[in-house]
């Protein structure tokens, strides 16, 4: 495997990763943060998407992390959604990435990064691999997100919903797009 070096602005400067998660070569940065821009620089570019909506149906696309400011990726996911019923049609999400510290934080796209906060993922490493979880409330319902990053061609997420008239979970498989 080829091994992609890559670094990351932070606030605090620049940090050079490697490409395995549990590596980081962050010179003077605690673990953590090393871990993060490990997994923040990992996800720049072009993804193959497999989501599982549980007892809905499922969506197959592509998503696509792109840097637009330092520390800050853009996400937007194409593809088409097709639902148990029988209904089949285009649909898409966006979102934002930012890198602060120790955390990498998820807001909604619909206002400027940052502005509308959905996830603040803290990662933590065993011995399979690195993962991160977060619980986002929106009035009744709860998202609780929980990603796990395999490696640098592949991370899954999954969602699970449930709030007075919502029960249900997303399982998402990425894995890098052949460039």
């Amino acid at each position: 495997m080829a091994m992609r070096t890559k670094s990351v602005q932070t606030r605090t400067g620049e940090i050079p990763t490697d490409s395995a998660y549990g590596s980081p070569r962050a010179i003077g940065q605690p673990g953590l943060e090393g871990l993060c821009a490990t997994i923040f620089a990992s996800l720049e570019g072009e993804w193959k998407i497999s989501r599982t909506i549980e007892d809905i149906g499922t969506f197959r696309g592509a998503a696509k992390f792109e840097l637009i400011e330092p520390a800050t990726l853009s996400y937007r996911e194409d593809g088409q959604l097709e639902l148990n019923s029988g209904l089949s049609r285009p649909a898409f999400r966006e979102y934002y990435y930012q890198l602060a510290e120790d955390r990498i934080l998820v807001s909604f796209a619909d206002a400027s990064p940052g502005a509308r906060p959905f996830l603040s993922l803290f990662p933590q490493v065993t011995t399979a691999d690195s993962w991160a979880r977060d619980v986002h409330s929106c009035g009744p319902d709860q998202y609780d997100c929980t990603y796990r990053f395999v490696s640098q061609d592949r991370f899954t997420s999954r969602i699970n919903v449930e709030g007075k008239s919502k029960r249900y979970s997303l399982f998402t498989i990425y894995s890098r797009a052949i460039q």
